[in-house]
């Protein structure tokens, strides 16, 4: 079982200044590179088409990085010709997302480390804290924890600074989880329960379940599910009210895989696994409706084992 937030975290941050949805569906997606492409025809080589260019790469970057890299080289390339410091800062950032999506980290990393140095020539600390936080992201992904943890907290000092509650708390995230993956479970679940408080300050009900769903993870790894669970269904109540289809499925799927792991440690194994069984259903049949393949994919592997376990 993995934590759920960093990868939607870094997709916020990853173009900052920008406002998009991380949530929108494939014909939505669809709808607004359409959108986009036929903008661009009727632009010439100014800074509204480097907009365009960059709105394009960030656009493809989960499901089509390579175009994504495509656009986003195009719009390095016209931000140099025309000396457009915030374009090239953008066009390095959309290239660091896409080329992250592709696992290809050493290439996300320079870019979004020439994207935090142009945002620091530019005194933007918005960006240079995104970008802070992109960086860390790289060496978490690289499975160099402490490195992650000096860029994470350089990206909360910065939010801090400018006192802006959404990077605060998704500083606190990525420490949290750096943090655990150190098994420094005290440290994870300090970090995560301020997060906690400023997502409920916020009263932002997504990021408030996944606080909650990380949590339960520390627990999980400590083999106290009764904890965990408490946890669990707390996120996955409030993810019904949000109506989030793909963090209902996430958490149908943590609960499942918890009880699956209690079965393991239970003279009672029937009961838990079939608490298993019935709650990774429920993720799979969300996750088929939604095509969320990595999840369904990794809810697929749960119940086979818990299928295993039960014969």
């Amino acid at each position: 079982m993995r934590k759920i937030t960093t990868f939607l975290l870094l997709l916020f941050f990853s173009i900052a200044g920008h406002e998009y949805s991380m949530a929108q569906s494939g014909a939505e997606r669809n709808a607004r590179i359409d959108s986009l492409i036929l903008k661009l025809q009727s632009h010439t080589e100014d800074t509204d088409k480097i907009k365009i260019l960059n709105d394009l790469a960030y656009t493809y970057r989960t499901d089509n990085p390579n175009e994504g890299i495509k656009y986003g080289i195009q719009s390095l390339s016209l931000s140099a010709k025309l000396g457009w410091k915030k374009g090239l800062a953008r066009a390095n950032s959309t290239l660091g997302s896409n080329y992250f999506s592709k696992s290809d980290y050493s290439a996300a990393l320079e870019y979004w480390m020439q994207a935090l140095k142009i945002n620091d020539q530019l005194k933007n600390k918005e960006g240079i804290a995104a970008h802070l936080q992109n960086i860390g992201e790289v060496y978490y992904r690289q499975l160099s924890y402490p490195l992650a943890l000096e860029y994470y907290y350089k990206a909360l000092e910065v939010a801090k600074q400018l006192n802006n509650k959404l990077l605060i708390s998704h500083a606190y995230t990525s420490i949290g989880n750096a943090y655990t993956e150190q098994y420094r479970f005290q440290q994870a679940y300090d970090n995560h329960l301020k997060a906690l408080e400023i997502d409920k300050e916020r009263n932002e009900k997504n990021d408030i379940a996944s606080d909650l769903i990380n949590i339960a993870y520390i627990y999980n790894e400590q083999n106290n599910f009764t904890e965990a669970l408490k946890y669990l269904y707390e996120g996955l109540d409030t993810k019904k009210e949000t109506g989030d289809k793909n963090g209902l499925a996430r958490c149908y799927g943590i609960i499942g895989k918890t009880y699956l792991n209690i079965s393991k440690t239970s003279t009672d194994k029937t009961t838990p696994l079939l608490k298993a069984i019935a709650y990774i259903d429920s993720a799979i049949v969300i996750d088929k409706i939604t095509g969320y393949l990595d999840n369904l994919q990794k809810n697929n592997k749960s119940l086979s084992e818990a299928e295993e376990l039960r014969n």
